[in-house]
């Protein structure tokens, strides 16, 4: 198993052939999900998931008791009954907690059972970590149980009302990606983000009895290739191809990652955008100065092509031109400088109009992994887990990190 920061390792417990990934789903009443889940918690992998990065400062609050520890100090400097809010900022690299140094660069939170810790407004179960640098940003990490963050994870990634099939293949992905990250970033501060650019993690806002049934009939099962884990991604819409982790991510080349036709996501509203006749467009100025970071120096821009496109349609990169000076950069990197969430994807044309561009494409995301409106639509079709798996991730196969707790 994935288990403390420092020595891990990971433990897989064979082989899922053709049998249920359910042994019983119907064995526990629909009020029993979330206290099976939280229960068996106890003995999962635990994950650090950066909930806020290199920030001025962090709000804090508990609604019961907690300890705060320097470190991995077995005596706490606090002892507290409960927490209004309180404002944790750095100071010459040590943690001002309110208006109380805590003569320490990092601090950990330990709240009694059943408490969780609001982190800006937020709650999250676990324990929380606060990093000071000597810039004086903060760093506030969440380590919590892999299945509990889950729970966080499916209602924030995709809506809970769909079919149980489709869930059920975003909670193996997702528990698979999880592990995947922590396995790589081991020696790191944290193992993900909680948000986009690891996958988007909201804690307990998110959470519902759905998530937590589909996480306990799920339970320890991820994908693996050979028998090894792997990361596997997923985006919103690939609009028709997913692409290539080689090409997205210069990452070396496996059959699961090598792209796939969907055909299961024509109904999602960013297979084709713009959508509804709003079109996507950005100013020459915006662009222009979004790109300067990265060290553009042009002062006009006359146009922009996406190259070395494979059949999925997905740019690798991006070729920015104006008169004779031509620049070209990473798509990936070019499509994150602009914004994600305005440039859906790497699968764009662009058309100067006067001092704007006006974009136009298929699909939201990176592309690469699994498409959660192709694995919808597969779900509406009849397909199971195991198919949407299969079509998604070519080549790979089941497994089980620990055994399921009893029906």
């Amino acid at each position: 198993m994935i288990g403390t920061r420092g020595k891990r390792t990971l433990l897989l417990l064979g082989l899922l052939a053709s049998t249920p990934l359910l042994g019983a789903r119907a064995c526990v009443t629909r009020t029993d999900y979330r206290e099976r889940v939280l229960a068996a918690a106890r003995s999962d992998p635990r994950l650090r998931v950066a909930l806020v990065k290199e920030a001025p400062s962090v709000d804090i609050s508990a609604s019961g008791p907690l300890l705060v520890y320097a470190s991995d100090a077995t005596e706490p400097l606090l002892d507290l009954r409960s927490l209004d809010k309180v404002t944790v900022f750095s100071r010459l690299g040590k943690l001002v907690w309110g208006a109380q140094l805590l003569h320490t660069a990092t601090v950990r939170i330990v709240p009694s059972a059943g408490v969780s810790v609001e982190i800006n407004g937020a709650g999250y179960r676990g324990d929380v970590r606060i990093h000071a640098d000597p810039k004086g940003a903060i760093t506030c990490v969440n380590e919590v149980a892999l299945e509990t963050y889950l729970a966080g994870v499916i209602g924030s990634e995709v809506p809970t009302s769909w079919p149980d099939a489709a869930l059920r293949a975003q909670a193996i992905v997702a528990r698979t990606y999880a592990l995947s990250r922590a396995w790589e970033r081991r020696d790191a501060l944290y193992d993900m983000t909680a948000d986009t650019l690891s996958q988007v993690y909201r804690g307990l806002k998110f959470e519902d009895q759905v998530a937590f049934r589909i996480i306990h009939e799920t339970r320890g099962v991820i994908l693996v290739y050979g028998d090894k884990i792997f990361p596997t991604y997923y985006m919103s819409v690939c609009g028709g191809h997913t692409a290539s982790a080689a090409k997205v991510f210069g990452e070396s080349a496996i059959p699961p990652l090598q792209g796939t036709a969907c055909g299961y996501c024509r109904g999602a509203r960013r297979y084709r955008w713009p959508v509804g006749g709003k079109p996507v467009t950005i100013s020459e100025e915006t662009i222009l100065a979004r790109l300067g970071p990265m060290g553009i120096s042009l002062k006009r821009l006359d146009r922009i092509e996406g190259m070395q496109t494979s059949p999925d349609g997905f740019a690798t990169r991006v070729s920015l031109r104006h008169g004779g000076e031509i620049f070209t950069v990473s798509a990936r990197e070019f499509r994150m400088a602009l914004g994600p969430d305005l440039l859906f994807s790497a699968n764009f044309e662009a058309v100067k109009e006067g001092s704007n561009f006006v974009f136009s494409g298929r699909g939201w995301g990176h592309g690469v992994g699994m498409c959660q409106w192709g694995a919808h639509g597969m779900a509406r079709a009849g397909f199971d887990e195991r198919e949407i798996l299969r079509h998604y991730y070519p080549g790979a196969a089941l497994a089980r990190l620990s055994p399921s707790p009893p029906g």
